[in-house]
């Protein structure tokens, strides 16, 4: 397929899938946007063609090719994990041409041959990826982001036709401070090894008992610290120099901040802190010394592994040297006090935030949690009236159970992130009580049972509904009745929620 010179589908072209083995070549005065490229598939935009602001897919496999004289516009490609750019010297990057490329995407830098005897490099300064053949400066690409400023990886050989490839892939490892002060990427820890740990204040080595290592799959349609994504700490988020590069870390993992341990994310921020949704498939480590302990990762301070349980769910190589018989516990084998008080999170995560210049936008919320019944029968039944606290309902005769369903948030979405409630709420139900006639009784179902759509009981005459919780009335009414629902608390609830809304203050 070719678009171009003359063809009266130049400017038409876009939007197509090309498969394995199929070529779109691009001329001079052609352009094409917006096409997905398969494993095995190839664009090709030659001298004087166009790629505009639509830009490219290209999955594993795929490969689409910048030759001499091709003209970018915007973001020109999107390369996936195993998908390739092509970059001939004389690209024409405008003013704004970039590429996106994501963890395990390839730059092939055509024009140089790979040769065994040399050594090659490619290095990021800003948003361009410059590559070097033994030191010196031979061609660049501008990517998409400056995400990976300072960053330098190394080069292999272009099995498609025997150029460079530049292999982009987020930060290396996180760099474990060892107690000969040298650092160590995690995944290279060994059992026996000697990191430097601060034990009550103190700084001492400490031996590796255990390394574990756990693959983690990104889960679609839940909250970003559910679904698994790691949280990106950008260099010098939390102080000057501080980390000293980028750190990755999983949601949960605990930083040492003013003298306590707080999960990662309850300080994102969306900016210098913000959990990363590109990386949807990788591994994480963690590492466990003879005592809990503080530890330097990538400058910053952080956690040991402490076994409260989950040991089984990491893998690890070799012999492990000391298993602890019992599970242990934060508040009697930490290194330092866990902290999740909002009292405590919230004005450090306040501050984090001023450091880094940005502010999340207030989340839209409203009040009214929308609460309705639906009858066993599936009829659904509004309110007949509101008396203080007190929702009114008609119920029609042979109703021996209703689902209240209402609208759901989360403190941590609705409040902020400082707030370590993730459970999902609708309403806290208080009293319920069933009129029939002269006659009523109470309803304690909700109290006494462990019925669908209940979260779990706590202390006082109440409990918290996750949007669709069903309560029995025990018994088949022959006539009509009157439930009253008493709604202690309930909401904000989340109008939308945009996570990437975020402006930049002066």
């Amino acid at each position: 397929m070719y678009a171009g010179n003359g063809n009266p589908a130049a400017n038409a072209a876009g939007g197509n899938t090309i498969s394995s083995g199929g070529t779109l070549i691009v001329g001079s005065g052609g352009n094409t946007s917006s096409d997905t490229i398969l494993s095995g598939g190839v664009v090709s935009f030659t001298s004087g063609a166009y790629d505009t602001y639509g830009g490219e897919t290209v999955s594993y496999g795929g490969r689409v090719i910048f030759g001499y004289g091709a003209q970018l516009s915007g973001t020109a490609a999107t390369v996936s994990s195993g998908g390739t750019v092509e970059i001939v010297n004389g690209v024409n990057y405008g003013s704004s041409g970039v590429v996106n490329i994501l963890e395990g995407g390839v730059v092939d830098f055509n024009a140089i041959k790979y040769s065994a005897g040399n050594t090659y490099s490619g290095v990021v300064s800003g948003n361009r990826l410059a590559a070097y053949v033994n030191g010196g400066f031979t061609a660049y690409i501008y990517l998409s982001t400056s995400a990976y400023n300072g960053q330098t990886f190394s080069g292999s050989v272009d099995a498609y036709d025997g150029g460079l490839d530049i292999t982009i892939c987020y930060l290396g490892g996180t760099m474990i401070r060892m107690a000969d002060d040298s650092e160590t990427a995690v995944e290279d820890i060994a059992i026996g090894d000697s990191v430097q740990t601060f034990v009550d204040g103190a700084e001492t080595a400490q031996a590796v008992t255990w390394v574990g290592a756990k693959r983690q799959i990104v889960r679609a349609g839940v909250p970003d610290d559910q679904a698994g994504y790691p949280v990106r700490v950008r260099m010098g988020a939390l102080s000057d120099g501080v980390p000293h590069k980028d750190l990755l870390v999983t949601a949960d993992h605990c930083l040492y901040l003013d003298g306590a341990f707080v999960p990662v994310r309850m300080l994102v921020n969306g900016g210098s802190i913000d959990y990363d949704r590109s990386i949807t498939d990788y591994t994480y480590y963690h590492v466990e010394t003879e005592r809990h302990a503080i530890i330097s990762a990538d400058g910053a301070l952080a956690e040991t592994y402490l076994d409260t349980g989950n040991r089984h769910g990491f893998s690890q190589p070799g012999q492990i040297v000391v298993l602890n018989s019992r599970s242990l516990d934060w508040h009697r084998d930490a290194a330092a006090p866990l902290c999740v008080d909002q009292a405590f999170v919230e004005p450090l995560h306040a501050r984090l935030a001023q450091r880094s210049g940005t502010v999340s936008a207030s989340p839209v919320t409203q009040a009214d949690p929308e609460l309705h019944l639906v009858t066993n029968d599936g009829r659904t039944i509004r309110a007949h009236r509101q008396a203080g606290r007190h929702v009114l309902f008609m119920l029609p005769a042979g109703t021996t159970g209703v689902h209240l369903r209402s609208r759901t948030a989360r403190p941590c979405d609705t409040v902020g992130p400082f707030v370590d409630d993730r459970r999902d709420l609708g309403v806290l139900v208080g009293a319920v009580t069933l009129w029939s006639g002269d006659e009523s009784r109470a309803v304690d179902t909700h109290l006494t049972g462990d019925h669908d759509g209940w979260a779990g009981r706590e202390p006082g005459a109440h409990r918290w509904t996750t949007g669709d919780a069903f309560l029995p009335l025990e018994e088949s009414m022959r006539d009509g009745a009157l439930l009253s629902v008493e709604v202690q608390a309930g909401g904000p609830y989340l109008v939308e929620v945009n996570q990437d809304d975020v402006r930049n203050v002066a």
